[in-house]
């Protein structure tokens, strides 16, 4: 077997014993809760021995940032496909769209099929840093939306605030509904949520925002 060979079937296995203690974590976290999880039991359900563990991750909490990572990695992958019109239609910054691939209704979708992960993010258990990242990742996206809006000839919009600021009141606003419906077991679908949220969100909005279309 050659070098390049040996690197293959190298990692051939470690994809094989990330996705395990991947498993592992999912399954013991809907058993008795991300906090009641121990690398020793990580690795019994994995039937992988510790020191195999160790070569991949320093604690639980690294596992647990890459399960989100790839879950927002995903999501951001889907949202980038939506068209810009489509968070902003009849020139109304973040109004719902007749676009059958609605973005905010997408991100409460996403919440539902990965509910577990998200409750613990949302709750602040885990690591610090994957709240940091949806919060960012939302930031950034409605930042750049209001920029581009800014910047277009043909639609022009004005703000009375920064738009950091902006995206960061949009992001917060947004995770808050998020992490409330999940904690009350989603008693309104998606797609009511998104329009929750917009009744929620719009009127300071439309205060703080102003766009005319030529």
């Amino acid at each position: 077997m050659n070098s390049g060979q040996d690197q293959r079937a190298m990692d051939r296995r470690v994809r094989r014993t990330r996705r395990a203690l991947r498993e592992a974590m999912q399954n013991l976290m809907a058993e008795k809760g991300y906090e009641q999880v121990t690398v020793e039991e990580l690795t019994e359900r994995a039937d992988i021995g510790r020191t195999t563990f160790y070569l991949h991750y320093s604690a639980k909490q690294d596992l647990l940032l890459e399960q989100f990572d790839e879950l927002l990695e995903q999501l951001v992958e889907q949202l980038s496909e939506i068209p810009l019109s489509s968070w902003s239609p009849q020139g109304t910054l973040l109004q719902p769209s007749e676009h059958p691939e609605r973005p905010i209704c997408m991100i409460f979708k996403h919440a539902a099929a990965n509910e577990e992960l998200y409750r613990i993010v949302l709750r602040g258990e885990g690591v610090d840093q994957a709240l940091e990242r949806l919060q960012a990742i939302m930031t950034n996206a409605v930042n750049d939306f209001v920029s581009r809006k800014m910047g277009d000839k043909r639609e022009k919009m004005t703000i009375q605030v920064p738009v950091q600021a902006f995206g960061n009141y949009f992001a917060g606003a947004l995770l808050g509904v998020l992490k409330w419906w999940l904690e009350a077991g989603r008693p309104y679908s998606p797609e009511e949520m998104e329009a929750i949220f917009f009744k929620l969100f719009l009127p300071g909005a439309s205060q703080t925002l102003a766009m005319e279309i030529d």
